[in-house]
């Protein structure tokens, strides 16, 4: 969706889904989540970009001919949900283009999918316990180059980043 500046009413001939763009319009569960406005028509956001492990067939079988039991049903959810399947994208909303970012590991987005914007550079959380990734990269749009800030090794998941100015 998407209002016009200085309107007050979505223009309705407006349609832009990042994730068909990206190549994942068959996908269980299309989200696109965390996003942050840069400038310019520039967002971001971590999006579904990664195909449905075979498990979550499986069991979409099985509830649809109603003989999932409630274990695998919350099995189910919790994969679509909570997977690394997703991956931090830049897409232009004026262009309705649509591109992952390079060099930052899937994430489980739908869980804590945080960004923030600081001094020209855009930082995103990443969680993804299978590749050892809990913590924020640094995206520097200018360069278009992408690192890690820190990585939490154990004790919980990092949701927050403050940069703290003294």
């Amino acid at each position: 969706l998407k209002i016009p500046a200085g309107d007050t009413e979505f223009e309705p001939e407006y349609a832009f889904n990042p994730v068909n763009i990206i190549g994942f319009q068959n996908s269980v569960a299309q989200i696109c989540t965390g996003a942050i406005y840069d400038q310019n028509g520039i967002a971001y956001a971590v999006m579904t970009a990664e195909p449905d492990v075979p498990r979550v067939n499986e069991l979409l079988a099985l509830l649809a001919t109603g003989m999932i039991t409630d274990a695998e049903f919350n099995e189910l959810v919790g994969l679509v949900t909570n997977s690394p399947n997703m991956k931090w994208t830049r897409m232009d909303l004026n262009a309705q283009t649509a591109e992952v970012i390079g060099g930052i590991p899937s994430s489980a987005g739908f869980v804590y999918p945080f960004s923030y914007k600081y001094d020209g550079k855009l930082y995103f959380q990443v969680f993804n316990p299978g590749a050892g990734a809990n913590g924020y990269y640094e995206y520097d749009p200018e360069t278009n180059s992408s690192s890690s800030v820190y990585n939490v090794a154990e004790g919980g998941v990092a949701t927050q980043f403050f940069i703290l100015q003294e």
